[in-house]
């Protein structure tokens, strides 16, 4: 693992790790952060240094209209959604870092950790589990080179 990538990886892990915690106390996930995480992924895979750009663009726009899609259909057959517009736009930037090939598995694995850590909580911080499951599949990505 080179400099770049290094760097890359704890800017990453900041972001992440700050969604997480705020999502955790308040169910929001901010704007400021999740905007310019989606440009920052676009960026770096422009250079190709995670995933190639069309993969990049491709997990964007899958994850974001993926969950949009679903809060959408929530709110046209219950007249309300749990799920919140920022986690379309939070998982969409997540798309663009990680690419398409992350959707499914950080899907699974923030669904899991979900039941887990929140199984006795009327509110379930959707962003905790993406956060979580996407640095452990960032993380292994740089073990993989």
């Amino acid at each position: 693992m080179d400099l770049l990538t290094s760097i890359l990886f704890f800017v990453f892990a900041c972001a992440v790790t700050y969604l997480a915690i705020e999502d955790h106390y308040s169910n929001r996930l901010s704007d400021w952060i999740t905007l310019p995480m989606a440009v920052s992924g676009f960026v770096v895979n422009c250079l190709e240094l995670i995933v190639q750009f069309i993969d990049s663009i491709a997990g964007a726009i899958i994850a974001y209209c993926g969950i949009q899609s679903l809060r959408v259909w929530q709110i046209h057959r219950h007249s309300q959604s749990n799920i919140g517009y920022g986690d379309a736009k939070y998982f969409g930037a997540l798309g663009a870092w990680l690419g398409y090939q992350a959707i499914a598995p950080l899907l699974v694995g923030a669904s899991l950790l979900m039941l887990l850590l929140y199984l006795r909580r009327d509110e379930k911080p959707f962003g905790v589990g993406l956060g979580v499951t996407a640095l452990g599949l960032f993380g292994m990505r740089l073990a993989g080179e």
